[in-house]
């Protein structure tokens, strides 16, 4: 069973506007087509949102939605509370951000190269999303601010990960002119899930 935390919780200070809520290709958001995306792949996602996300009812294919009450603890609080609704039996789980919209090929990608490889961790050669193995989920609830979140794991388990290629996938919008840029070069994937 293998499940992601979609990370939505942000105050999205550079952008001006709530990221989740941005119109991302056919009759999506950012965080709607995420959902989409997560569900075609397979996995089941688990969105952390904050009280203020504008579409949390219009939210579909959607495992659970947790809702982060304190998004002002950072975002490793977020990942936690995510954690801590994962059922007590699960294969993997990927840790995703809104504003790093990916196909759901790179999805699959990532789960076939864990269940090929047997590491512990699976990361693109650079960015994101990350995927670890259940058996790390202690230590994955050991994150916090102070100890630089998520890093802290790949440090302690650098023999453990497995990087894979993820070419021209991967994106990172955190301002208008990023969002602005992603949509005119028209890099939307063919599928968007609907």
């Amino acid at each position: 069973m293998h499940y992601a935390i979609i990370l939505a919780a942000g105050a999205s200070r550079r952008m001006g506007v709530d990221k989740a809520s941005l119109p991302w290709g056919k009759d999506h958001t950012l965080l709607s087509y995420q959902v989409a995306q997560w569900h075609q792949a397979g996995v089941r996602a688990i969105a952390v949102v904050n009280c203020h996300n504008q579409q949390l009812a219009q939210l579909t294919n959607l495992w659970r939605v947790v809702v982060n009450p304190n998004p002002e603890l950072g975002k490793t609080y977020s990942i936690k509370l995510g954690l801590q609704a994962l059922p007590a039996k699960f294969s993997s789980v990927t840790i995703s951000a809104v504003d790093q919209p990916r196909p759901a090929q790179v999805y699959q990608q990532m789960i076939a190269a864990q269940a090929t490889s047997g590491k512990a961790v699976i990361a693109p050669r650079r960015g994101h999303p990350l995927l670890f193995a259940a058996r790390l989920l202690p230590d994955l609830m050991e994150i916090s601010e102070e100890s630089l979140g998520l890093r802290r794991v790949m440090h302690q388990h650098y023999l453990e990960i497995f990087h894979v290629d993820m070419g021209d996938a991967l994106m990172d919008i955190n301002t208008p002119e990023d969002y602005q840029k992603f949509q005119s070069q028209s890099r939307l994937p063919a599928s968007d899930g609907s």
